[in-house]
């Protein structure tokens, strides 16, 4: 969302808190509907996911096998899984469309607005390498998180799990944003991190619409914009079950796809090679991810780290 359609949205909001103080009554039906908005979509979500999800037989989410020493999330993430989320209807309402759900949210005592999804909103059409099952998206996204900021690259905005509105879901803290631009119009030490974290989490989704600019109170683009990276929930695959579907892993990342080949430099390998086993590990079987996913993102990383070169192809 652009800045300047958030300051518009912000007066709209503005004006219709007028329009209620004058007629209460239509501000009280304009409430129920939208509920009763949100119970139809769920509704049909469910119906969908029904048509949609694996076949009868095909392998749920498994359990991690308990390998790996407890995980101590960051303060950041502890910061905005603690908070306490309202649904903000006219600026999630001026969101692109998405196929799973997606909400802004405001913390009701600091009104600092949160990107929410909850777990029954997921949709996983006929993917056969994640799990059809609520959460596995949101786990997804949160590693995501986890795995950047282990390789000290600010790139995703801190999320986390929480127990928002509409149940438990992923809540990713909102940076106003730029229009997208070309990955190779990044600055290259940003750009070669963003390629490393992709490689690294075997993202399927690294497409433009998933990163962009952040606002620095200047719409126009700059060399210099800082990279926003999100949606890391098509990653971690894990080994495929046809009975999900007919859609197999595929990584893509427009910016491994851009330095394909590169080698990284020590400021961005170096943190990699920093990052154990147990401790990608923890944070993965602290999010339930299962024991095979967990055994390719080691792999991946051991790759990457004795390479010191990007691939734009992942298993």
């Amino acid at each position: 969302m652009d800045d300047a359609m958030l300051r518009m949205v912000i007066t709209a909001r503005a004006a219709a808190r007028e329009s209620a103080r004058r007629y209460g009554d239509v501000t009280s039906t304009l409430t129920r509907v939208r509920n009763l908005r949100h119970d139809d979509r769920s509704v049909a979500a469910m119906i969908d996911q029904t048509n949609m999800d694996a076949q009868l037989g095909a392998r749920g989410a498994v359990p991690p096998s308990g390998r790996f020493p407890p995980y101590t999330p960051s303060p950041a993430e502890q910061y905005v899984a603690s908070r306490q989320l309202e649904i903000d209807y006219d600026l999630s309402n001026a969101l692109p469309n998405s196929s799973n759900g997606v909400y802004v949210a405001r913390d009701r005592d600091s009104g600092v607005l949160f990107i929410y999804k909850p777990f029954d909103e997921e949709k996983f059409g006929n993917i056969d390498w994640i799990p059809h099952t609520p959460g596995q998206l949101a786990i997804r996204d949160v590693l995501g998180y986890r795995v950047f900021e282990m390789m000290r690259a600010p790139l995703v905005p801190p999320t986390a799990l929480v127990d928002g509105p509409f149940g438990p879901g992923s809540s990713q803290l909102y940076v106003p944003m730029k229009y997208s631009k070309y990955a190779r119009d990044f600055p290259e030490e940003q750009g070669l991190q963003a390629a490393a974290g992709h490689s690294l989490i075997g993202n399927a989704d690294g497409r433009t619409a998933n990163f962009r600019p952040k606002h620095d109170g200047n719409d126009d683009a700059s060399p210099n914009d800082e990279l926003v990276l999100y949606d890391h929930s098509e990653s971690f695959p894990e080994d495929a079950d046809p009975r999900r579907g007919n859609k197999g892993f595929e990584s893509y990342s427009a910016f491994a796809r851009y330095y394909d080949g590169s080698d990284l430099p020590p400021s961005v390998l170096d943190p990699l090679k920093a990052i154990t086993d147990d401790r990608i590990g923890s944070a993965a079987e602290d999010l339930k991810l299962s024991d095979n996913a967990i055994d390719r993102t080691l792999e991946r990383l051991h790759e990457l780290q004795s390479t010191g070169e990007i691939s734009s192809v992942w298993s």
